[in-house]
């Protein structure tokens, strides 16, 4: 299929697709109105094409993230064909199979069928509705403080509301420059002169509000026969109400004759989501995610044909794995020629850093074929994931790495490090010890909890995690063996033939005492060693700043850049303000301090800064 860059000429395309289209007779949304796509055509990279003659197509390339919207079929039939299609098309092309901006009727229908993808709730993007009737009069209890703004404004300022004409445009120029200093993207600049100067050709309307020949507020449009919808509003808040007026008087100029009025998402900021709601909608346009969910019988076969290549553990533990820690949805792959040659799977783990729990998976059980190692395959596989793993809403991943250098061109940072010894006991007889069975794994997670007491970050273990650990240990013929002191739990370790694993002693004095470790082979964890034990790598670095548990002491602001060299999702410029421990964070483009990536996981995990308390980890955890 022929895909090309949208464009003024698509318009009619759009048109006759959606017209009298019985699947998108209560579509509320904005992610098919073909205003709001031609806006941010060069920015998201939007693309279209018709498949089969009767269903458009359009995805979206932005930040390296490729990812659809729903088919605008004219059926039910053609929407599953065409994300039939979709899938296979992302298989084929080893990219991530996502589809955004689902309505609630489509995400039910997905479940319904036989597709089997991973459906999730995108709260952030759902997008406000509000009655047309409710803007334009604000009448009643509810909008008292917005009659009372708009009052305000009228009385402390003489303004003029007026249309947008060409010759406006400095004026629109000179409040972005205001806006742009405080809190506007370059790329939204670009878009709203865009869309300014192709108004009429794309069915678009704007106005100004101005006050002694300024402009201090502005509104771009557009609407069809069941809803209006705002593209754009930007005002200068020094004046008190300009919002509320900019609102009122847009909405009576251009809203009369359509019920409903789409002010857009919110996208998860918390002072946007606080106005949106003040304004009382009566509805949302829910939006939903599809992702792949599901793989073949050949592809499990083949998945399984790889790991038994790369790593020489038993039948057993393998059998194992693909019994019960493989999951479909938490594989990812590469494939040449039809067959997969590079994989990695995901196990779910959750960390607690400093008692706040923060979803972790690790990384494990990564491979590529020996014939195609050295063609970047792995890395390309990684930067998949990565994307995977942002478009879940996760914020971390982790690992256990066989080679440090490998993933630290990924951006994982080494957070715990260890060292493997002979351990030398003089028999002593202090202690005793005994193999501990499935009814007694309470006994470890008591003990493991009073470790866990000793830092700030670890992994979080459930009576599942301790049942699968067992399981675990079991499959690759280890044992759990429990040591006493008195008939009194003093700590544990996992033994295996070539050695003990995972000592877990409240107090490591006692590690040199026990018996049953002379002459064994251990691995200590610790922050000093020869060998890389765990690496963390942020994902998402906006939600990590924003959700990190700071110290409730804490008031300071930075204006940062954010470098990524390997996932470009998280180049980011922000402004972070932490008063009393609570984060916001905002977009901005000048900046005071530059930090990549790796230094800032450093200073979180690692050496701690001004922003985070410098942490103990320890994270027993390999795979």
């Amino acid at each position: 299929m022929i895909f090309k860059r949208i464009s003024l000429e698509s318009k009619a395309l759009f048109d006759q697709y959606l017209e009298k289209n019985p699947l998108f007779e209560n579509y509320f949304g904005s992610e098919l109105n073909f205003q709001n796509l031609f806006v941010w055509k060069d920015t998201d990279l939007i693309e279209i094409g018709v498949q089969n003659g009767n269903t458009l197509l359009v995805r979206t390339g932005n930040n390296g993230t490729p990812s659809y919207f729903p088919p605008i079929a004219r059926n039910w039939d053609g929407f599953f064909v065409a994300l039939r299609w979709i899938e296979s098309d992302c298989v084929e092309r080893n990219m991530p199979f996502v589809v955004r901006g689902l309505t609630g009727e489509m995400a039910e229908a997905i479940r319904q069928s036989d597709l089997k993808y991973r459906i999730s709730e995108d709260r952030d993007m759902f997008e406000y509705l509000y009655s047309s009737a409710d803007l334009r009069t604000l009448a009643g209890k509810k909008f008292h403080n917005k009659r009372n703004l708009l009052h305000q404004f009228e009385n402390q300022n003489r303004s003029v509301f007026k249309a947008y004409e060409p010759t406006d445009l400095p004026l629109i120029m000179n409040l972005l420059s205001e806006w742009e200093e405080q809190k506007l993207h370059t790329f939204e600049h670009e878009a709203i002169i865009n869309t300014l100067q192709n108004l009429d050709q794309i069915g678009c309307f704007a106005d100004l509000l101005l006050i002694e020949d300024k402009a201090v507020a502005f509104a771009i449009g557009t609407k069809n026969a069941k809803m209006g919808l705002v593209l754009f509003e930007k005002a200068n808040t020094e004046y008190t109400g300009v919002y509320t007026a900019m609102n009122y008087q847009f909405a009576n100029r251009h809203f009369t004759d359509v019920p409903i009025i789409n002010r857009q998402e919110d996208i998860g900021i918390a002072e946007l989501r606080k106005a949106k709601l003040s304004y009382n909608p009566i509805d949302f346009a829910e939006k939903f995610t599809a992702t792949r969910n599901h793989i073949s019988m050949e592809e499990v076969e083949q998945l399984k044909s790889l790991y038994h290549e790369a790593f020489d553990d038993s039948e057993g533990f393998l059998n194992y794995f693909f019994n019960q820690k493989y999951r479909a949805e938490n594989v990812m792959f590469r494939k040449q020629d039809h067959h997969i040659v590079s994989a990695l799977h995901f196990i779910p783990k959750t960390l607690s850093i400093q008692k706040e729990l923060f979803f972790c998976p690790f990384v494990v059980a990564a491979a590529t074929l020996k014939r195609v190692r050295g063609q970047g395959l792995m890395h390309s596989l990684i930067r998949q994931s990565l994307t995977e793993l942002y478009n879940r809403k996760v914020i971390l991943c982790g690992l256990s790495p066989f080679s440090e250098t490998f993933y630290a061109e990924t951006g994982f940072v080494t957070v715990n490090r260890s060292e493997s010894r002979i351990l030398t006991v003089p028999k002593n007889n202090l202690f005793t010890d005994q193999v501990i069975d499935r009814d007694h794994l309470d006994i470890l997670n008591s003990l493991y909890l009073e470790k866990m007491q000793q830092v700030d970050v670890y992994v979080h273990r459930d009576e599942k995690y301790w049942q699968n650990f067992f399981d675990e240990v079991a499959a690759d013929h280890g044992e759990i063996i429990l040591v006493k002191d008195n008939d009194i739990p003093i700590g544990y370790f996992t033994l295996f033939e070539d050695g003990a694993e995972e000592l877990c002693f409240p107090d490591e004095n006692n590690i040199q005492k026990v018996d049953r470790l002379d002459q064994t082979t251990i691995v200590t964890v610790q922050e000093t060693g020869p060998e890389s034990h765990a690496m963390i790598r942020i994902v998402d670095v906006k939600k990590m700043l924003t959700n990190y548990p700071y110290e409730p002491t804490l008031t300071l602001s930075k204006r940062l850049k954010i470098t990524d060299q390997f996932f470009e999702l998280n180049n980011v410029t922000v402004e972070l303000v932490i008063q009393d421990g609570h984060a916001t964070l905002r977009d901005i483009e000048e900046y005071d301090e530059e930090i990549s990536i790796e230094e800032l996981t450093k200073d979180l995990f690692c050496s701690g800064s001004d922003l985070f308390k410098k942490p103990k980890v320890l994270l027993f955890d390999k795979y």
